[in-house]
């Protein structure tokens, strides 16, 4: 009995030491399998569970905070335009020398020159107050080379005005004033127009581009 066992393993046993290795890979992998879990991730990676939609709200939970009704958030208001100024007090007092021309060209006894005039100009005297238009804010206080001592204001509306001619200037930069305030007193030199005497040189900007100003006086 021995001796045919022994001749049996002899045989047999490359085989069985095959099928023998083939059940421990199997086992092997069977128990890492079994035992094998997720690898490691952030915390801040793992999924927050999302509620059922289809199940009801727990009448006992929290009754502030419903999952289930999205809030919708009202749109924005759009802001109104401002509007800018429609009328204008004018600001000094005499007889206008020369209009406002728009493309049309105007002799200069100056300069010599054929151009257009997008300002206005109104006679004065020595010393007589010179009136901001409407209400703004005084964005500029200086001395042109062309046209002398000069103040501008913006309003509202993207609408500013120019004043050209001062002797003296009693506003300051950043300051608000209300239509009919002085802004000085008329008698400085407006070198591009000094053939013409004393006088103030007045502009209006709307939006960038000069209009005539008589379309504000009252």
């Amino acid at each position: 009995m021995k001796e045919k066992t022994k001749r049996f393993f002899r045989k047999n046993g490359y085989y069985l030491a095959l099928i023998a290795c083939v059940a421990v890979v199997f086992g092997a992998g069977i128990g890492i399998l079994m035992q094998e879990e997720e690898p490691d991730q952030p915390v801040i990676s793992y999924n927050t569970p999302v509620p059922n939609p289809g199940t009801p709200a727990d009448p006992e939970g929290d009754a502030t905070q419903d999952v289930f009704h999205p809030v919708t958030q009202a749109p924005e208001a759009t802001p109104t335009p401002e509007q800018g100024p429609t009328t204008m007090v004018k600001p000094l007092e005499g007889d206008t020398q020369v209009d406002y021309s728009g493309k049309k060209l105007v002799f200069n006894k100056t300069t010599k020159e054929w151009r257009t005039h997008i300002g206005m100009d109104i006679a004065g005297t020595d010393g007589a107050p010179v009136y901001a238009a409407c209400n703004g804010t005084v964005s500029a206080v200086k001395d042109d080379p062309r046209y002398g001592l000069t103040v501008i204001l913006n309003h509202a509306g993207d609408v500013s005005t120019v004043y050209c001619g001062f002797s003296q200037v009693g506003v300051k930069e950043g300051a608000a004033v209300k239509a009919g305030d002085v802004l000085g007193t008329l008698g400085g030199e407006i070198f591009c127009e000094r053939e013409q005497g004393l006088h103030l040189h007045f502009e209006v900007i709307s939006g960038g581009s000069a209009v005539d100003p008589k379309e504000y006086w009252k």
